[in-house]
């Protein structure tokens, strides 16, 4: 067969050595000239044992040789080998600027034939050949006309074996799109001794990175075992190999099929133990201790797909952690239905051997305990139980699943537990595509994975060089995992943003006097605006729905790089979008794939606008809300003189507010905010944005969700610099004389699966509230929304000046009564607290405020310089609760609970059974409070606030004696981006 071979790195250049071993006539193409230069040597540009000879011998053999001419490495190929490079990106992803320029070029020598198949060999996240590489192919081919078939064919070599493996694999995946090419590679790997095994091409994407993910586990896990007997004075080298012997459970296939979280009497206190002892050691282990925290996040993931069926009514099939038992300790299954309960949801059970009359003691005590009215939830049999769900949830296989299956009723939703936990819920972007148009212009980026990073030694040296793309949508790396699953980085879904430039499609230009709503009722999908510079363009104007995914991009003349924010200085250049009444922009329902680049988006000179952009709203059905909308480098802003209510109403999906600089939204008497939103499901990315507004800079709730499925969800806020200027305060040089209603600088009132990271926040005093900075406080608003909920927020690595107050939690919504969810799982670690309360900013200076009853927060290496209370507690009590690791003064009652006193009574009082270890509690004595805590005399022994707005400890006796190992207090690494997010220009790192 006639091959080409893409990628002269690694895996290229083994891949194309061996097929020209096995008779093929290869060429491989690199844009290096001394790579081709050695192979037209007959000399490998890598080294790998073997590899000289081999390459030798088919060089010699006139079957290998090598060009940069991609046109002409195609003239005869029946299959094209895709080997480039695939790194980590900026943002973690892997960064595909190689693949997809190869892509272009591949697409532009083949054209429309159908007789040379594209195979991807590189590394790659699961919908990526059938997304950015289609896409990039057809990009380049004429018309974007591309025809050829697609496949995606993994390597599993290790380096220094690599010819061995090569020829003897554990098998040979093949994901092809049609028969002909999966024959075509048969025959390609004819001497390949391993079994064939066919897939869809994502499939076979995903298994690639399932088999490096699971060796990096294998690799630390028993380096985590190792460390442990270490630590414990056992040879760890003999626990491995014993362990090793099991071939039945513990080197087999056994508990490696996808289905539900663990439980049961053994996993999770043997869990607990061993982590237990690794810290009661002093040795670290990530893998281990973040099990529990890994398991809990399988419930989370199926509680947050059954709500988002928006059925109150759910029935359960299975209770014991697992069929054919009555052992409900640890059951997954229990913790699933109390939080439906929690969520407002009537949840019905039947479990088979768990009876009402049979049970007794310590499992019936357990139940009633766990599940509000138990007597009332569990079902006689599986016909009651189908007659009551609306949503039917299968926790336990076997004929009783088959038997709810076929008795649900009609339009029942039935959620299959046991085939593997449901992922959140990801807009269905294959649905949304319309007709399909071509793949050409379209780069689709897969949602909601986890971006895990490719072995060592299996990542060839790019040859198409990726160039600088700026910053991708994503988040940053996990961080240590706390004692609960918090909302870590993964947990979130990812925007999905354009490509960086402004695309290659159509572009026309607008003159200022153009009709720019008629422009933008005329664009196709892919289109490119552009309007003039300066110029001036008087809407309001409304985005149409279009049929097709192409981005319809409106921008001005120059391009821009990502990643670096916008000024108001640079204004005059922008053009310019306004509006004297209505909002200035406005997105139809379903309009979808609108970005705008480089404009000025404010009111005509003196106009209050209640909105200067309106992306969707609660009235809009589910399918109608807008989605895929990006505003990058654009400077939004109020009227001067009469301010705006908002900048951005935010109730869509998958939008993005970046590199932008967001200013002058204020009113007198009513609240206003820079972003908002209250009805729309995202994913929301709000990333490296100036963001100035009197009320709530940004705020997510604040007006009921139609239901639970459109609860704001899956927020990104990172690198911000969040302010409200002095000029708005009384009292402050330059005060401007107009009183503006101030209340928090960032608020959650009803928002799942948050990750605020690398911020600065700062300047927040009370007026129309009592000045606390941060709100994480649940909001049922106007009454009709008890779904309403503030869980799974990570709040990490933000510098926090310049308040009155720092943060304040509401478990429950007082002012309803506690008709609403719950605030839990809230993790706030790594920030810097700096100038909290005293004479300037006013308020109590209270660092954290606790109310009503909050679940599973944890508070653990801050620090802080304020002037009030480190907590006040009151209400309900407080479940789950942790502060560890955090450097803080004292000052005059430290830890307080309402009627309860300071200290370890208030913990007693509020936070029964609380984590309380290894702070800082400077100023106060060791006699109120827990053991296992520090009390220097003052803050100025322990730690200083460096000149870059970081933090240094200065005293060694508080190094490496954290619950985990690490520094007291705020990790100075982790504060660095936002510090720079303060000061404009690049995006956090």
């Amino acid at each position: 067969m006639h091959v080409a071979v893409f990628g002269m790195g690694y895996v290229g250049s083994v891949t194309a050595a061996k097929l020209a071993a096995s008779g093929h006539d290869v060429i491989g193409v690199d844009l290096d000239p001394s790579k081709v230069a050695s192979i037209e040597r007959g000399r490998p540009p890598v080294t790998e044992p073997g590899l000289d000879d081999l390459m030798l011998k088919a060089w010699a053999a006139g079957r290998l040789r090598a060009t940069s001419s991609v046109k002409a490495a195609l003239e005869r190929a029946e299959l094209a080998l895709i080997c480039v490079g695939t790194p980590t990106g900026a943002a973690g992803g892997p960064d595909l600027g190689a693949l997809e320029r190869v892509g272009v070029e591949i697409g532009a020598a083949l054209g429309n034939r159908r007789d040379c198949a594209v195979v991807l060999r590189s590394t790659v996240l699961p919908g990526t050949t059938e997304g950015e590489l289609a896409a990039a192919l057809a990009a380049g081919a004429p018309d974007h006309d591309f025809r050829a078939p697609l496949a995606f064919v993994p390597e599993f070599m290790r380096e220094g074996a690599a010819l061995r493996d090569f020829t003897s694999p554990p098998f040979s995946l093949l994901g092809c799109s049609d028969a002909e090419t999966d024959q075509k590679l048969r025959r390609l790997f004819i001497d390949v001794d391993a079994p064939f095994v066919a897939a869809t091409i994502r499939v076979a994407e995903t298994v690639k990175y399932a088999a490096n993910a699971y060796h990096a586990l294998k690799i630390c896990f028993a380096n985590e075992i190792g460390a442990l007997c270490a630590a414990r004075g056992v040879d760890g080298d003999e626990v491995m190999r014993i362990f090793r012997l099991d071939r039945k459970l513990n080197v087999s296939d056994a508990y490696l099929r996808p289905g539900f979280a663990f439980g049961g009497s053994c996993l999770g206190k043997d869990v607990r133990a061993l982590a237990y002892a690794a810290e009661a050691g002093g040795v670290v282990l990530p893998i281990i201790t973040s099990m529990l925290p890994s398991n809990d996040a399988h419930v989370n993931r199926a509680v947050a797909a059954i709500l988002r069926t928006g059925e109150r009514k759910v029935g359960v099939l299975g209770l014991a952690f697992k069929p054919g038992t009555d052992d409900v300790r640890e059951s997954p299954l229990v913790t699933l239905v109390t939080r439906l309960q929690e969520a407002g949801c009537e949840v019905r059970v039947y479990d088979r051997v768990l009876k009402q009359a049979n049970l007794i003691g310590r499992n019936r005590e357990f139940l009633e305990t766990h599940i509000h009215d138990f007597g009332k939830v569990l079902c006689s049999d599986v016909r009651e139980l189908a007659a009551h769900a609306r949503t039917l949830v299968l926790g336990h296989d076997g004929p009783d699943a088959d038997q709810a299956r076929s008795l649900a009723r009609h339009g029942c939703e039935v959620i299959d537990l046991t085939r593997g936990t449901p992922p959140v819920p990801v807009e269905d972007v294959e649905a949304k595509r319309g007709d399909g148009g071509a793949r050409g212009t379209v780069m689709r980026r897969l949602l909601g994975l986890l971006c895990l990073g490719t072995a060592l030694g299996c990542s060839s040296v790019a040859p198409f060089a990726p160039t600088d793309a700026g910053t991708a949508a994503g988040v940053p790396p996990p961080m240590a995992a706390p004692s609960y699953a918090a909302a870590a980085p993964s947990d979130v879904r990812s925007v999905e943003l354009p490509p960086p430039g402004l695309g290659s499609g159509p572009r026309r230009t607008l003159a200022e006097d153009a009709d720019l709503q008629r422009a933008l009722d005329d664009a196709r999908p892919g289109d490119v605006l552009v309007l003039a510079s300066g110029a001036s363009y008087v809407g309001p104007f409304v985005l149409p729905q279009k049929v097709g995914d192409g981005w319809i991009t409106i921008a001005g003349p120059t391009e821009r790089a990502r990643g670096v924010r916008v000024a108001p200085a640079q204004a005059g250049a922008m053009p310019k979008l306004s509006a004297a009444a209505g909002a200035v922009l406005s997105a139809a329902p379903g309009a979808h794939h609108y970005r705008f680049v480089g404009l000025e988006i404010r009111p005509t000179p003196g106009a209050f606008l209640h909105n200067l952009v309106v992306l969707g709203d609660a009235r809009m059905a589910a399918d109608a809300v807008p989605h895929h909308l990006s505003f990058e480098g654009c400077y939004l802003h109020g009227d001067p003189a009469a301010g705006t209510r908002r900048g951005v109403a935010m109730n869509s999906a998958h939008t993005a507010v970046i590199d932008s600089y967001l200013a002058d939204f204020k009113e007198q008497g009513a609240d206003s905010q820079a972003i908002a939103g209250w009805a729309g499901p995202g994913p929301f990315l709000i990333e490296n944005d100036y963001l100035e507004a009197a009320g709530e800079n940004v705020m997510f709730g604040g007006a009921d969700a139609p239901d639970a499925t459109r609860i704001p969800a899956d927020i990104v806020v990172r690198g911000n610099h969040f302010s409200k200027p002095l000029a708005w305060k009384r009292g402050e040089t330059g005060y401007g004389g107009e009183r503006w209603s101030v209340k928090n600088l960032f608020e959650l009132k009803t928002a799942r699966r948050v990750f605020v990271a690398d911020n600065l926040l700062e300047h927040n005093w009370p007026d129309s509230q009592n000045g606390f900075a941060i709100l994480f406080t649940v909001r049922n608003q106007e009454g009709g929304a008890p779904w309403s909920t503030v869980e799974d927020v990570t709040f990490r690595g933000n510098i926090v000046r310049g308040t009155a107050s720092a943060v304040n939690v509401l478990g429950r919504d007082d002012a309803r009564g506690g008709d609403s969810g719950r605030a839990q799982r809230i993790l706030v670690r790594d920030n810097l607290f700096l100038d909290i309360g005293g004479a300037r900013w006013g308020g109590g200076g209270t660092l954290f405020q606790l109310l009503e009853g909050t679940r599973d927060v944890v508070i653990e290496h801050n620090t802080a310089f304020h002037a009030g209370n480190v907590i006040t507690a009151d209400g309900a009590r407080h479940e789950g609760f942790a502060f560890r690791d955090n450097v803080v003064a004292v000052n005059r009652y430290g830890i307080f609970g309402s009627g309860a006193g300071t200290g370890t009574s208030a913990l007693a009082a509020f936070f029964p059974g609380a984590d309380v270890r290894r702070n800082v509690l400077a100023g106060g004595r060791a006699e109120d409070y827990p053991a296992d805590n520090f009390f220097p005399a003052s803050l100025d022994a322990v730690v200083r606030v460096e000149a870059n707005g970081t933090v240094a400890l200065v005293a060694d006796g508080f190094r490496r004696v954290g619950t985990d190992g690490k520094d007291l207090g705020a990790d100075p690494a982790a504060l660095v981006a936002a510090a720079r997010a303060g000061a404009g220009g690049e995006s956090a790192p």
